[in-house]
């Protein structure tokens, strides 16, 4: 699996942060399953929010840290100071806001959707529509993937790879459900090749639940991301610093 964007990883993290500072105190184990996600990858995009904050950083970091398990999260002053937002900012926050609505472990009554719709009444009576089209044909694939993916069931699919115009039969364990550039696709365990694949979901031909279960963890497969924030289409930097 590549490396995922930096707009990736921001969506995730504004659907993850305000529902975790709600709740103050969750099992890893439970946010990893919420989202769709390993507890690995939980671990890493809380560490990257852990390094976010405003000048001069010492004292206005967000406050998140894992112990013995359980993620901590505290609302960092900076979130209680009121934001003076120009109408381009505002459309925009409400426009990335919206799309981060849509993936997985998002809750509309949760305090990220109660922020967006406050946001858009002040934009005005024409507000923000953001619609991640999903074909109708689609509808019951999608929600078949995404309740894999909270549940860690392995599919059996079909999948057919225009490349080679062949058609596969694969036991996949869903990890993430995304979109990207109009297409939506998911994120598997894929038990035929060992790896971590990305599969375009309109060209699975067919599924259905095998009733067996993966390691929430996500076992030692491969694609695990860790890294630190980084689009790879952004050029890398060396900084040497004087000691």
């Amino acid at each position: 699996m590549s490396r995922r964007s930096a707009e990736e990883r921001l969506r995730r993290l504004l659907v993850m942060l305000p529902w975790l500072m709600e709740r103050g105190e969750v099992p890893l184990a439970e946010v990893a399953q919420r989202f769709g996600m390993t507890t690995a990858e939980v671990t890493a995009e809380l560490e990257l929010a852990a390094m976010c904050g405003l000048p001069p950083f010492v004292d206005e970091l967000i406050d998140v840290f894992i112990d013995d398990d359980v993620v901590v999260v505290g609302v960092p002053r900076l979130f209680t100071k009121p934001l003076r937002l120009t109408a381009p900012e505002g459309f925009a926050l409400v426009a990335s806001g919206r799309a981060a609505m849509q993936l997985p472990g998002a809750d509309p009554a949760g305090p990220l959707g109660r922020g967006l719709d406050k946001l858009a009444a002040a934009l005005g009576d024409d507000g923000v529509v953001v619609d991640l089209a999903r074909p109708a044909a689609l509808d019951e694939s999608i929600d078949v993937i995404a309740a894999a993916v909270r549940r860690v069931e392995r599919l059996a699919v079909r999948y057919w790879t225009p490349s080679r115009d062949e058609v596969t039969e694969r036991t996949i364990t869903p990890r993430h459900v995304l979109h990207d550039r109009g297409e939506w696709y998911v994120v598997a365990d894929d038990e035929r090749s060992g790896e971590r694949r990305t599969f375009r979901i309109d060209r699975i031909e067919s599924l259905e639940r095998t009733g067996t279960y993966a390691d929430p963890d996500g076992g030692t497969l491969a694609g695990v991301a860790t890294d630190w924030f980084a689009d790879g289409a952004l050029p890398l930097v060396t900084l040497l610093l004087a000691p």
